[in-house]
């Protein structure tokens, strides 16, 4: 195996976030390197003769400032159970930024007490500027003291959709969308996860056992999976 590795020239780089359908590649580093890649994806490219394989890594690049010690849930209000979410639309959109924001996108009926529905939120405010100034519940954990992630797979969430801004910062501490975006915008390292027999819902899966395992303090994960 090592005599076999020696006929190759690898090198990596760190792709990061920048919202659920643009990332930004780092510089190309040589293998091996003492470096430390400051990211959580990185993104590594082997050359052997004419074969050329590039593959998608992940892990949790640790932030080196403390989270706040969180008394939430459990001792100033004791925990809560969330046993359900109620459903107030058709498809994720409308439920999405319920569950998110804390909004309704669309009317209702309410004959029965005889009242209008509303919505509280419209199409200027959900698709032509960023919501990054609105509280969601990301927000809410990381200013309670708690490190967040957030893993998307296939298309762009529903802040995204169908061709909205969205946000223009990352929304959590930790951001797996380059994962997924950098393989279906390279043929070579999609044809080499599928080699692999990569899946895409293990991927996330094993990224978010890495966030749950490197901090002490408390955590709070988003995954969204079509």
């Amino acid at each position: 195996m090592v005599d076999s590795l020696r006929n190759y020239t690898c090198k990596a780089r760190c792709v990061f976030h920048i919202n659920d359908r643009e990332y930004s590649a780092g510089k190309w580093l040589s293998l091996p390197t003492p470096s430390v890649f400051p990211c959580d994806i990185v993104e590594t490219f082997c050359l052997s003769g004419t074969e050329r394989t590039g593959v998608m890594h992940s892990q949790i690049f640790e932030s080196k400032s403390l989270p706040k010690t969180v008394k939430l849930l459990k001792e100033g209000m004791g925990g809560i159970l969330m046993e359900f979410f109620n459903k107030i639309g058709q498809n994720s959109k409308p439920n999405g930024f319920a569950l998110i924001f804390g909004k309704s996108i669309i009317g209702g009926n309410r004959q029965l007490y005889g009242l209008p529905y509303e919505p509280e939120w419209g199409g200027r405010t959900i698709c032509s500027q960023y919501l990054d100034k609105y509280k969601n519940h990301l927000r809410h954990f990381s200013d309670s003291g708690y490190k967040t992630m957030s893993a998307q797979d296939e298309g762009a969430g529903v802040a995204y959709h169908p061709n909205c801004k969205g946000y223009k910062y990352p929304e959590a501490d930790h951001m797996w969308r380059p994962f997924p975006l950098r393989i279906n915008d390279s043929s070579i390292i999609d044809k080499s996860h599928k080699r692999l027999c990569s899946e895409r819902h293990t991927e996330m899966l094993k990224y978010m056992e890495m966030f749950i395992n490197s901090y002490t303090g408390n955590h709070f994960n988003f995954i969204r999976r079509r």
